[in-house]
């Protein structure tokens, strides 16, 4: 991850969208982090991105294209 913005490339892919998928699992499981630095600051990266915003809206309020 170093020097990467995303697990690919500079741009979201389908591996970002699988590794998303753990996040929440972080600050759950006995593990110690540290020495892997950059996962946290990945997925604060993730978490600022449009499509993970969206995707935590309450689906009323997203726009549906007809």
């Amino acid at each position: 991850m170093d020097g990467r913005k995303y697990l690919v490339d500079d741009q979201l892919t389908l591996a970002d969208y699988s590794m998303a998928a753990l996040e929440p699992y972080v600050n759950l499981v006995p593990f110690d982090f540290t020495a892997y630095r950059h996962i946290h600051t990945y997925f604060d990266r993730m978490r600022q991105s449009e499509h993970w915003i969206s995707a935590g809206r309450p689906a009323a309020s997203r726009l549906i294209a007809a």
